[in-house]
């Protein structure tokens, strides 16, 4: 049968209705309506367990191909085929589908909003889509997509029966569960939503996106797969974090012999799981990139550490965490390097992290360096100039009418103690507490200079003639 005039072939209006027996209905649309079957006015349909219905391949038309109105419900107990490119079944708002047969998509889309209970057997041909939504519902059927084909469904469901994906697309959210078998080879596959593996993941050659709440991967292999990370990955595994997949997480991740590669700005961040005591452990792996370790999370290196290509891992300070050698010997290799997350950070034992010298005089302008030391080693920090000029409060290499404005105002003040005086009470040179007219004395010689001295000791970095000789800025 087909639609004509711009009906549908099939109508069922209000009630409860089946199609029952045994046989082939086989439906096509020779008009650009493309509605073959349509459920209206709260009818509720069941197709019968040795019925199939088919949407022709040759049919014409465009537009739902199956559609189940809102407030209608269909149920199949038989066989639903649409071989048709372009065709659909659309069920729509409040309507509902139940699948306790075999729904085969050839071609075309099937979509879902409402879904319930046991989704069925669903065959998905070259191009075709499903999309599911709903819950709770099982997926206990086995399920292949293929070439070119996709399934997304998101709700509250789980996965009972293997799901096989081969050059094609699958992505799985929601509040979701695994207790078979999910492969994937040569496809893109998401597994997003809070969800939990007690079956086991096989990504071979695939574009792998892991987000969401993740307790544990649970049994799981990655091969040549590029996402967030947790439990044991495959020794000799390389990961790469770039454009397409973002910033990666590492949390309580086991690497062994890894190598760790960042593109395009992207980061891998070592964090700690809520879900697990492990701690992450790199043992011999090699980082190429850039690496955070952003909170206070203890990384265990096992086997030495190879930074490559300028690689740069950033600690943050003040906290129990950070890069801990466990078992001798170490190396730490490469050319990359270390550093503490800045500005502001301060390192354990001390209070800020700059060094302020108080009521300074010219005996005290020279270099200054920090050394840190720890039971493993030392290190000295590179120096820096500190110059003498009593009265430049701005910094400008000048004692001037700016610099004189601010000393009368700290002159007016007076008591160095008292809550308005700036930090540190500038223009206390004799340091006796107040700013008075000792002080004012001092600060007239300054004034009458009016250009700070030189430092006597000059340095450049690199020599001449790549960098101008030393002079009066550079020398500072």
């Amino acid at each position: 049968m087909d639609n004509t005039s711009g009906c549908p072939a099939l109508t069922f209006q209000g009630g409860t209705q089946s199609i029952e027996g045994t046989g082939q209905v086989v439906v096509s649309s020779v008009g650009n309506y493309g509605t073959i079957l349509d459920l209206t006015n709260q009818a509720s349909l069941t197709i019968g367990p040795e019925i199939s219905l088919v949407y022709a391949a040759n049919s014409g038309g465009r537009g739902p191909s199956l559609k189940v109105g809102t407030n209608s419900s269909l149920t199949n107990l038989g066989t639903i085929t649409l071989a048709k490119p372009g065709s659909q079944i659309t069920i729509e708002g409040a309507g509902t589908f139940t699948n306790r047969g075999t729904l085969d998509i050839q071609a075309g889309t099937f979509a879902s909003y409402s879904t319930k209970d046991d989704v069925g057997k669903i065959q998905l041909g070259a191009n075709a889509v499903a999309r599911i939504y709903g819950g709770p519902f099982t997926l206990a059927h086995p399920l292949s997509i293929l070439a070119g084909a996709e399934l997304v469904v998101d709700g509250a469901f789980s996965v009972e029966a293997p799901i096989h994906v081969t050059d094609a697309r699958l992505e799985l959210s929601g509040y979701w569960s695994n207790t078979s078998t999910i492969e994937s080879l040569r496809s893109t596959t998401l597994l997003l939503g809070t969800w939990t593996n007690g079956g086991s993941l096989s990504i071979k050659d695939s574009d792998l996106t892991v987000g969401g709440f993740i307790p544990d991967l649970g049994e799981h292999q990655f091969t040549h797969s590029s996402l967030t990370y947790s439990g044991t990955l495959p020794q000799g595994i390389t990961l790469v974090a770039d454009e397409s997949t973002g910033d990666i997480n590492l949390a309580s991740a086991l690497l062994n012999e890894a190598e760790l590669e960042t593109r395009d700005g992207a980061k891998f961040h070592f964090r700690s799981s809520p879900f697990s005591w492990q701690l992450t452990t790199l043992t011999a792996c090699r980082l190429d990139g850039e690496f955070a370790l952003a909170e206070c999370v203890p990384v265990y290196v096992r086997d030495g550490l190879t930074l490559l290509n300028g690689a740069r891992i950033e600690l943050k300070t003040g906290c129990f965490g950070g890069l801990t050698f466990e078992g001798f010997p170490q190396s730490l290799a490469g050319d990359g390097e270390l550093l503490a997350i800045g500005p502001g950070s301060i390192i354990v034992g001390a209070t800020t992290s700059a060094l302020t010298i108080q009521n300074a005089h010219s005996l005290d302008v020279g270099q200054y360096s920090v050394a840190v030391s720890t039971p493993c080693s030392a290190v000295t920090s590179d120096s820096a100039w500190l110059r003498y000029c009593h009265g430049d409060f701005n910094s400008d290499l000048a004692v001037d009418d700016a610099d004189f404005t601010f000393f009368a105002l700290n002159y007016d003040i007076l008591d160095c103690t008292d809550p308005a005086m700036p930090p540190n009470c500038p223009g206390d040179y004799n340091a006796d507490g107040l700013v008075d007219d000792a002080d004012f004395t001092s600060f007239v010689v300054a004034y009458d200079t009016l250009v700070c001295p030189f430092i006597s000791v000059c340095r450049c970095s690199t020599p001449a003639p790549t960098t101008p000789p030393c002079d009066f800025f550079r020398c500072r």
